[in-house]
Order: structure tokens, then C-alpha cells, then sequence
């Protein structure tokens, strides 16, 4: 998936996550992304699925050592050639 195909899908103030399982087998497991926490306010953000339903994350040290990034760790299933797109967003007060 290139980065122009995942454009219409961008909104401000949020960073995208694009996922895709290119194999014929479905895929279950834990994945890992850098999110970059710039324009998300103070670390305070939630990862939300397509239909706007919190993913369940925890911030494990990034390999970035800037601070405004952080590394995610989070659960995903996928079937063979699905693509699903997650969001960080900022966390309500």
C-alpha cells in the first residue's frame, strides 16, 4: 500500500495505520508501530479501529530516541488480503 492510496482516508490532527495482510493465510497476532505524537497533544491519544471502537495499546519503548514518538504494541486480525486502517487520535478530556 503506498502512502497515496491511504490520502483520502487522512484527516488533520490524526495520524493513520495502514494495515494489510498480503499472504492467502489470515493473519492473528501482535503487531508494532512508531507513531509520530506531533499535532496529538501532550501524549494524550487513543488508537481507534474503522469503526471508531478503541483498540486496546500499550506504549513500549520506541527505537526513535526523539520524544515526540512513541511505539505501539496492539492485538490485529486480519483475513488473506484484507486491509484495515487504524487512527491515532487525541484522547477526549
Amino acid at each position: 500500500m503506498t502512502r497515496r492510496a491511504a490520502r483520502p482516508d487522512a484527516a488533520p490532527g490524526e495520524e493513520r495505520i495502514a494495515l494489510f495482510n498480503a499472504h492467502a493465510e489470515p493473519f492473528d497476532g501482535y503487531l508494532e508501530h512508531e507513531l509520530c505524537l506531533l499535532g496529538l497533544g501532550a501524549r494524550r491519544f487513543r488508537l481507534l479501529d474503522e469503526g471508531g471502537r478503541t483498540v486496546p495499546c500499550q506504549p513500549v519503548e520506541p527505537t526513535a530516541k526523539v520524544d515526540f514518538m512513541t511505539r505501539l504494541l496492539f492485538r490485529a486480525s486480519l483475513h488473506p488480503r484484507e486491509r484495515r486502517l487504524l487512527r491515532a487520535a487525541e484522547a477526549p478530556d
